[in-house]
Parts: structure tokens; C-alpha cells; sequence
């Protein structure tokens, strides 16, 4: 078979999930972020795996998203979606039980005149500057929202994955602050990095979202993927010889090299090109001249034996790492993993 494979161990997401959960007090409550088809890896089986787990608040970012978990997972959990109300979602929230973080006044007004008796939350801006509820605006929402329920306050943190950064303690500070005018509304303001900063951070909810799918900041964290692209030929080339687009390479000495299926259409970057490596077990293969669309050529001189396939992230070389090669981040690492990939999950 050509084909990549993507495997997913469900009971490493489990594990992230369970040692988040573990660094809060018992009346914390962690939810779980699987918003873009659970961070590109695949809603169902983690959503199912997860409430097997013990979660019971997921968040998602748009309504279509929450419409879907919820024939997933038509269970007595919550089901937020963050990206907020729109006019013609009312049908939605009735029909498929679930909840928009409200942020803004106007969406406070839409919401509260099209839907009657239905629950949300609210997002509070605290220096992101994107979504949510203004500071010099909390003494209105409070009077907009008098006729439905709120039952739970959000606030998200700029710069959590940086123990060190000063907008921490500001930003929390503030959030308590804003937090006043909802004394019996529980509160959320952690994601995975704002849960490694501390208790104080964690108030009522946790919503750990690239911890639980093994990245950064979460340094502890269970790998969760690994992916093997096929070997689709072993070549011998000599001296000053070129490789790949534009000859971006050219050899020094004799090499042998395997060209391998995939390419930046299976969001393995450009970026590798002459840079990054696959890997055969713990050996490193250096990826030789440019990434194309569907193809990389590696150097596996130093192998006396190809295997079928390289892996690109294996229980030794993280998503992490692979983001660092492609001057990126795990998450796009993540969310920009292709259609073409064989995903397997396993326990």
C-alpha cells in the first residue's frame, strides 16, 4: 500500500487528559477542546474515547461543529461552541442541545430575543483582542442578560504557554476582577497553558485543548501520533549529482536515496526542505532537496537495511519537533495533517 499512515493512540489522549485533570483541585471541573475535527485527527473516536474517559464538557468552534459532536455524543453533556450566536442558530440550540459563548452586546440581544429559556456563556475580552465582552461593557451585559441563564463565564489568556510573561497575573487579576458582577456563575479562564500555571488559574472549569493531543506546553505529555510514509523507491546517485525541484541539493559523495509518499498536500511543509528529517526507528534521515506536493527524497545512506516506510513523528520525535523543523507550531502540525492519510485508531 502507498499510502501514509496516520495512527492515533486514544489511550495516550486519555492519559494527556487524565494528568491535566490530576494538576486541579477535585471540585475543578476538565473539560476537553476538540474543535476542528478534534485538532485535525478526527471527532468521533476521540469524543467517544474521551466521555468513556470521564469528560463531560467539550468545547468546539462552531455550530456546525456542536451539531455534529452532539450525534456523537447524544449523552447528558455540554456542548459550547466559541466562535458565538448567529441569527438562524436558534434551531440548532433546540434541536441538538447546545450552547454559543456569547461575545458580544449584539449577539447578548439576538440570542436573548430568538431563543427563550436556553442557557449560555459569555467570553470576556481580558487583552487578547479578539473575541469577546469589552471590560467597559461587563455593567451592560449584566442587564442584558437578566432574562436567560448564564452558566459559565469564560476568559482566555494571551500568553500562557510563557510562565514568564507579566500578562498572566494581569489578565487573571482582571478576569477576577469582571468576575465580580457573576458571583454565582461558574468560571473558566485555563487552557492547557493556563492549567500549568497554577491553581489560582483554574477556577471552576479547565479546557485543555493541544495537551490533551500530546503538544507543547504540556512538556509531560503521552505522544499521541505517529506517522509512516511508504518507501516508494531506493535509488544509488554518485557525486554532484542534483536532487528534487530546482536541484535545491547536490550531493558531495555517493548517496542512497529513498524517495518516500507525501508531501506538503499531507501538511508536511516546504519548510523541510534541506532541514528536516524522517526517521527509520531512532535514525535519522535527512530529507534532501525540496518537499513536493505529493514526494520526499531522504538520505538513508547510513541504512544497511530500508524499511517499507519512515516515520516523520514516532514515540521519539514529537509533533513538536516536527513544527520546530517546519518554523511552525504543533497545532498547524496537527490541523493541517491531509485527507490521503490511512488513519488508524488504537488503544
Amino acid at each position: 500500500m502507498n499510502s501514509a499512515t496516520l495512527s492515533i493512540n486514544l489511550t495516550a489522549i486519555a492519559e494527556n487528559w487524565s494528568h491535566l485533570q490530576r494538576l486541579s483541585n477535585s471540585s475543578v471541573s476538565t473539560a476537553a477542546v476538540v474543535k476542528a475535527n478534534a485538532y485535525g485527527l478526527g471527532i468521533k473516536p476521540i469524543a467517544q474515547h474521551l466521555f468513556e474517559t470521564g469528560v463531560r464538557t467539550f468545547f468546539v468552534s462552531t455550530v456546525d461543529e456542536a451539531v455534529d459532536l452532539r450525534l456523537i455524543l447524544n449523552h447528558p453533556v455540554d456542548i459550547y461552541y466559541l466562535n458565538g450566536y448567529s441569527t438562524g442558530d436558534s434551531s440548532a440550540i433546540d434541536d441538538f442541545r447546545i450552547m454559543p459563548v456569547l461575545n458580544s452586546l449584539e449577539q447578548i440581544k439576538n440570542f436573548k430575543n430568538q431563543t427563550k429559556g436556553k442557557k449560555a456563556a459569555i467570553q470576556i475580552d481580558l487583552g487578547m483582542n479578539r473575541l469577546g465582552i469589552d471590560e467597559a461593557d461587563i455593567v451592560k451585559v449584566k442587564a442584558e442578560s437578566e432574562t436567560f441563564e448564564i452558566n459559565l463565564l469564560l476568559g482566555h489568556l494571551s500568553s500562557a504557554d510563557d510562565e514568564n510573561a507579566v500578562q498572566n497575573k494581569h489578565q487573571c487579576d482582571l478576569f477576577c476582577k469582571l468576575a465580580k458582577s457573576f458571583q454565582s456563575t461558574p468560571k473558566s479562564l485555563a487552557a492547557t497553558g493556563g492549567i500549568l500555571l497554577g491553581k489560582d488559574y483554574h477556577f471552576d472549569i479547565t479546557r485543555p485543548g493541544i495537551g490533551i493531543f500530546g503538544g507543547y506546553p504540556l512538556k509531560e505529555a503521552a505522544n499521541v501520533i505517529m506517522i509512516d510514509l511508504p518507501v516508494l523507491q531506493v535509488k544509488h546517485i554518485g557525486k554532484n549529482v542534483g536532487i528534487g525541484y530546482n536541484h535545491t541539493f547536490t550531493t558531495s559523495s555517493p548517496r542512497k536515496i529513498a524517495t518516500v509518499a507525501s508531501g506538503y498536500a499531507d501538511g508536511l511543509s516546504r519548510q523541510l526542505s534541506n532541514t528536516g528529517a524522517l526517521y527509520a526507528g531512532n535514525i535519522r534521515c535527512p530529507i534532501l532537496g525540496r518537499v513536493s506536493m505529493d514526494l520526499i527524497t531522504v538520505d538513508v545512506t547510513s541504512l544497511v537495511t530500508v524499511p517499507n516506510s519512515l516515520s516523520v513523528v514516532n514515540s521519539d520525535h514529537t509533533i513538536d519537533e516536527l513544527a520546530d523543523q517546519s518554523s511552525t507550531i504543533g497545532y498547524e502540525i496537527l490541523t493541517s495533517l491531509g485527507s490521503r492519510y490511512k488513519r488508524v485508531y488504537h488503544y
